[in-house]
């Protein structure tokens, strides 16, 4: 017996041991939930790392240099030239916001392919993440600005297939936006929750944190 609460003594010690040895990427203000992985929390810690990895780090330089290079021959394609469209002080990075608890946060997944970004071009709505998909980038075949701030532009991706996106102001002292993508082919609409980046660090974050190990730990937003 003896034996025995010696054992949970020193395996109890070691797991105190690795709990308190875990580095936090940022300071959390409030603990969601703890894994054997690390933790998701809540952080306002705009020091950290995450909030400038939050949104694109693209600008129209780049933008147009990976059209020149990638995008010209889908443009004969699909037979569409590449037209230029006035975007005025229409925001350019967006980044991904989210619902919790009746609040919009952002989100660090330990995993950043799964970060959803968009830079807006004067020609193309480039979709910013790790692995490329032609369906998912945007050709604009025209661009209509309304008086509140509001956005519509019938769009093309890379695959040939017509698709309308409207963005609607929802939150102006936040920069936060609805979009809405409906495509005639599948009669569907797809709608999310974006946000001007100049404005990203006016929300709080959930971070999923693995610590110093790669692993697979993401929040469901749903819960």
């Amino acid at each position: 017996m003896k034996n025995i609460t010696i054992g949970f003594l020193f395996f109890g010690l070691i797991g105190f041991s690795q709990k308190s040895d875990f580095q936090f990427r940022a300071k959390p203000d409030s603990i969601i939930e703890e894994t054997e992985f690390g933790y998701i929390y809540i952080t306002s810690d705009t020091s950290s790392k995450y909030y400038d990895r939050i949104f694109p780090s693209l600008d129209e330089e780049m933008i147009h240099t990976i059209q020149n290079q990638y995008f010209s021959e889908d443009f004969k394609k699909i037979h569409l030239s590449n037209s230029h469209f006035d975007l005025g002080n229409f925001p350019r990075k967006w980044n991904a916001v989210y619902r919790y608890q009746n609040e919009y946060f952002l989100y660090a997944p330990s995993d950043w392919m799964y970060n959803l970004g968009y830079y807006l071009t004067d020609s193309i709505l480039y979709h910013c993440q790790s692995d490329w998909d032609p369906a998912t980038d945007y050709i604009l075949k025209d661009f209509d600005l309304t008086n509140i701030g509001n956005a519509t532009s019938n769009t093309i991706n890379l695959l040939g297939q017509e698709n309308k996106l409207t963005i609607n102001l929802i939150e102006k002292t936040l920069g936060i936006y609805e979009w809405s993508i409906y495509s005639p082919e599948e009669n569907s609409t797809l709608k999310f929750l974006m946000q001007n980046s100049d404005f990203s660090k006016k929300l709080r974050m959930i971070v999923s944190d693995c610590g110093n190990r790669k692993c697979f730990l993401e929040f469901d937003f749903k819960e």
